[in-house]
């Protein structure tokens, strides 16, 4: 064996292990399939995708009410086909393939769902469909429709950010109706009666106002609003509305997540409190642990006022998944108690970084970072 040859065999085997973690990390689509993407042997051939129609177009839309349709599903080839992956790309688009795996010469279907809820004008989605055929490994089906609802209010969603329990804050609706001259609201409803809504009439666009009284209870909140009106294919619309309740005491975040670690390394993460009145004081702080898993040191900022608790997962836990909740005593008579969720999960350092590859997504929660500004009472 000469030098030369001895010198490439280093760089040959190289080649040879990038090529195997690109070929690795091709094969990565859902991670939910994961275990679906490896090659498999198929003695016979290869399966073949047909799909009926390469999308679908609902026309002109005049309610909010879901739509669906089904598309036809063939494999004309010689394997089995399987479908490993739908994605609609948004909540707003959802589909099924069923069955999942369907022989030679068999069929199946697909059936896409449109929620075109709090759309209007051109609506324009796209379903992702990935199938081991190795001619059409992804396919994308084009989704449309024209949404001109009788009744419609914008927006459909409110964020109502983080605000102090003592606060109310409000916010405004746009309404849109086909025929405005015909149209009349008839009533409202919601899931909290701190929670209220109201017409605001002698304006040039009519307005819903939108009120969270103080009192909300602590923490995350998830309410809905449903507005009535006299049109018959849209009678109702309902409006979701999310956000946070801060006591007195404001903390960060509000969950803690250590994401998925290495064994053995687990990584560690703060949690941020602080007293956000001039006349109250935090006391002595205990933390309880559901899991028996995290570990907990206290560190004084400002006494009374302001500290932080440094969390780790404890070496000796070995589960691979972790999930329960932090219960902090504060006490503060007024927030004697703060619970927060708690959750992640050991894996090997191969599999976690080739997840860390595929989604290029850093873990966020649990930095060090201060409290969101926070709404003052101002006579709300």
């Amino acid at each position: 064996m000469n030098s030369a040859t001895r010198r490439c065999r280093p760089l040959v085997r190289a080649a040879l292990a990038s090529l195997s973690l690109l070929v690795g990390y091709a094969n990565l689509c859902c991670q939910s399939t994961r275990a679906q993407l490896e090659p498999v042997a198929e003695s016979a051939g290869a399966p073949r995708i047909e799909i009926d129609a390469p999308g679908h177009d609902f026309g002109s839309l005049d309610s909010p009410a879901e739509r669906s349709h089904t598309f036809l599903i063939r494999n004309s080839g010689t394997a089995l086909l399987r479908i490993l992956c739908v994605d609609g790309g948004c909540g707003c688009l959802t589909a099924e393939a069923l069955p999942q795996e369907i022989p030679p010469g068999g069929e199946g279907a697909l059936r896409a769902v449109l929620n075109p809820a709090g759309m209007r004008g051109k609506i324009a989605k796209t379903l992702r469909v990935l199938t081991n055929d190795p001619e059409q490994s992804a396919l994308t089906l084009a989704i449309t429709a024209d949404s001109e609802p009788e009744f419609d209010v914008h927006p459909r969603w409110i964020d109502a950010g983080r605000f102090r329990h003592d606060v109310g804050v409000s916010f405004d609706l746009d309404i849109f109706a086909s025929d405005p001259d015909m149209f009349q609201l008839q009533g409202f409803s919601t899931s909290n009666p701190l929670i209220s809504a109201e017409a605001v009439p002698g304006r040039e666009k009519a307005l819903i106002k939108v009120t969270i009284k103080p009192g909300m209870p602590l923490g995350q909140f998830s309410e809905a609003l449903t507005i009535r009106s006299n049109r018959l294919r849209a009678p109702e619309v309902t409006v979701n509305m999310y956000g946070w309740v801060d006591g007195d005491i404001a903390y960060f975040p509000q969950r803690i997540n250590f994401g998925y670690y290495p064994a053995g390394n687990p990584p560690e993460r703060a949690l941020m409190m602080e007293m956000t009145i001039s006349e109250g004081e935090i006391g002595d702080i205990g933390i309880e642990d559901t899991t028996g898993a995290v570990a907990a040191v206290v560190v004084t900022e400002a006494a009374g006022r302001r500290y932080r608790i440094n969390l780790r997962v404890k070496p000796e836990f070995s589960a691979a998944r972790l999930d329960g909740e932090l219960v902090i005593s504060t006490g503060y008579a007024k927030q004697p108690v703060i619970r927060l969720p708690v959750c992640g999960g050991s894996r090997d350092h191969e599999e976690n970084q080739a997840r860390k590859d595929r989604s290029r997504l850093p873990v966020n929660d649990g930095g060090l970072l201060l409290p969101a500004p926070i709404r003052q009472a101002s006579g709300q």
